[in-house]
């Protein structure tokens, strides 16, 4: 969720939150955004281009939108005693000068109170979504441990690339007929890595591999000949010489999270679109235009 909240809120929220001054360049529900306050979002030594403008301008926008909405659907304000607390934590994690820290990085104290804003506001909306989340299904948290096996399992295994399926068939049977499979692997393989090795592909996560062959070494029956198998290269007969794969109840915790991360992450997107779509928004003509749906930013003036 706070991915979400970080990509959307560019700026800080701090600028939108407060009343601005001078003459206003767009309108969120009849809300102000004052010239000033675009132009705060710039380094004083830069000069803004019209592109940068119109960026800033439109998560300023964005901004005041989810500050309304947050206000109106859960009674979230801006809390800042909460604010102070998280930017203290951000400025005693860094080490040394925090001004000289923060010119390295091209930003100021002010930037980083912003990011303090993002943060406890994104944890509070995340913490009003997170209660929609039902309980997760079996179903789903069976598919997820099938995708975490991909990335978890570690195997060992050998393998013999070949061109057709009928010269992988003939690998099996002189294998069955007692030669080795390092020395076949070594006579016939075509991956010119492994091949040299007798096959050997070391042990590693089946997400390493294409997925047809990384499904193979996930099933083949451990110290047996297995294929042939196709995959993009050609056909494989495999040999899993290991193979450790968490249990499900070892992961369960883990994936239930992770689900309802996801899950969180599609109810955020949900609510903020509705809540542009929902929301009244002028730019000031000589700026450009407010496109609304599906881009949500400000086309420039022809």
């Amino acid at each position: 969720m706070r991915k979400f909240l970080v990509l959307l809120f560019i700026v800080a929220l701090v600028a939108s939150a407060c009343s601005g001054s001078g003459k206003a360049v767009a309108t969120v529900n009849g809300v102000p955004i004052s010239l000033a306050e675009v132009g705060e979002l710039a380094p004083p030594s830069d000069t803004m281009d019209t592109t940068t403008f119109n960026d800033n301008l439109r998560n300023l926008i964005v901004e005041q939108v989810v500050l309304q909405a947050a206000e109106q659907e859960w009674s979230i304000t801006m809390d800042s005693g909460a604010i102070d607390d998280r930017y203290d934590e951000m400025v005693n994690s860094i080490d040394g000068d925090i001004d000289e820290y923060l010119s390295g990085k091209g930003v100021t104290t002010a930037t980083l109170r912003h990011v303090a804003i993002q943060q406890v506001l994104g944890a509070a909306i995340d913490e009003q979504l997170s209660a929609q989340i039902g309980p997760i299904s079996d179903e789903d948290l069976q598919n997820a441990y099938e995708g975490a096996k991909q990335a978890q399992a570690n195997v060992c295994v050998h393998h013999i690339l070949v061109d057709t399926e009928e010269e992988a068939n003939v690998v099996i049977d002189r294998i069955n007929a007692g030669e080795t499979f390092e020395d076949v692997a070594v006579e016939v393989s075509k991956d010119p890595g492994s091949g040299e090795q007798g096959g050997d592909l070391g042990c590693r996560a089946p997400s390493a591999y294409v997925p047809t062959f990384a499904d193979a070494i996930l099933k083949a029956p451990v110290g047996e000949l297995y294929g042939p198998v196709e995959s993009e290269y050609g056909f494989h007969v495999i040999r899993v010489d290991s193979r450790d794969v968490p249990a499900f109840e070892e992961l369960k915790s883990q994936l239930e999270e992770q689900i309802k991360r996801q899950q969180g992450a599609a109810l955020f997107t949900d609510w903020i679109t509705s809540k542009l779509d929902a929301a009244t928004i002028e730019v000031e003509s000589k700026y450009g235009t407010w496109t609304g749906a599906p881009d949500y930013t400000i086309s420039p003036q022809a």
